[in-house]
């Protein structure tokens, strides 16, 4: 298990013995401003943590980043924040007289980022919050009191956000990612029709369809209308991460069902999501004052049925279609 270094808290003797460090330090201020760091292809662990002991662990591990050994990473994120790290600069020194105020504020509002090359602990950086202008960003070097008002060359805004210890913001929010070759079957059920739930099965580059409930395969299929349909799910993702209350939720699940998508891969692993509409409260109205009862912009969807989120119609429209969808002229009998 991965041992997680506890927050350390700028405590009130450190800020009493700024006016006497701080002039030491000015005579190694290389030193005390490299936030950079060269090589970030070395980096395999990053722990962030803030002052309300939010924390998050992002490791690497076979080129794969994962959130709390657990999740698996969003990967624009992570190569956001790796660029970051490479190209971080110090715009300018926090002026002799801001100082104090610029610890104080950190020692309240910053995060601790611990960055580990090959296994070893490599810098840490407590990363505070952004100047006055937008343009830059406090930050401080473990082992120093000297802050330093830091930014990325040609970037326009403050660098904290890159800094968040809120695992959620982390987890990959990819619900679907195959290419055509990695997908075994794909199972589409409509759980108000459920006679128009089928079954398309990909084998050796070739297609079969199957009606589930009448178990009755079909033919005379459009083969390129399947194969369009099957690169649909290269990406499929959802908005974000939801916390509902339970009673509300087992009565959605109850009462709201829509459909549910199963991916089958060709090593057998599979992976599933289950979407229902969204009620809104009585006297909702659209654009134009009519009362409208469900979200008809967003689901719910329940990934592998134990990850709430929220899904957008937007996204699944183009791999919920009917059976007819695959028939351009008719469905055959």
């Amino acid at each position: 298990m991965v041992r997680i270094i506890s927050f350390i808290l700028l405590s009130p003797l450190f800020l009493t013995l700024l006016s006497v460090s701080s002039c030491k330090e000015k005579t190694n201020k290389t030193g005390l401003s490299n936030f950079k760091v060269e090589d970030t292809a070395s980096i395999d662990k990053i722990f962030m943590a803030d002052k309300s002991n939010r924390k998050v662990l992002l490791t690497k591990e076979n080129r794969k980043w994962w959130v709390d050994n657990e999740f698996q990473a969003r990967p624009d994120l992570i190569t956001d924040l790796l660029i970051l790290l490479k190209r971080i600069e110090v715009k300018q020194y926090v002026p002799k007289n801001a100082v104090e105020n610029v610890i104080k504020s950190m020692s309240v509002y910053s995060t601790k980022v611990e960055i580990y090359q090959n296994g070893k602990l490599h810098k840490v950086i407590y990363v505070g919050g952004p100047t006055q202008d937008h343009l830059g960003t406090y930050m401080l070097l473990e082992g120093s009191s000297l802050p330093f008002i830091c930014y990325v060359p040609g970037f326009r805004g403050y660098l904290s956000p890159y800094f968040m210890p809120f695992p959620e913001e982390w987890r990959d929010k990819t619900i679907f990612a195959y290419h055509i070759n990695e997908i075994q079957k794909v199972t589409i059920e409509f759980v108000r029709t459920p006679e128009l739930s089928y079954e398309i099965t990909h084998l050796n580059g070739k297609f079969g369809i199957k009606m589930l409930q009448q178990n009755v395969p079909i033919s005379n299929f459009d083969t390129l209308a399947v194969k369009d349909y099957m690169k649909n799910f290269k990406v499929v993702g959802f908005e974000s991460f939801l916390d509902v209350n339970k009673a509300r939720l087992d009565s959605v699940t109850s009462r709201y069902g829509l459909y549910k998508v199963s991916v089958t891969q060709t090593d057998g692993r599979k992976r599933s999501v289950s979407l229902y509409q969204i009620p809104l409260p009585p006297g909702t109205v659209d654009l134009y004052g009519q009362e409208i009862k469900m979200d008809v912009d967003r689901m719910y969807g329940i990934i592998d049925e134990k990850t709430l989120v929220l899904c957008q119609y937007f996204t699944f429209d183009p791999i919920t279609v009917p059976p007819a969808y695959f028939f351009p002229q008719r469905l055959p009998h």
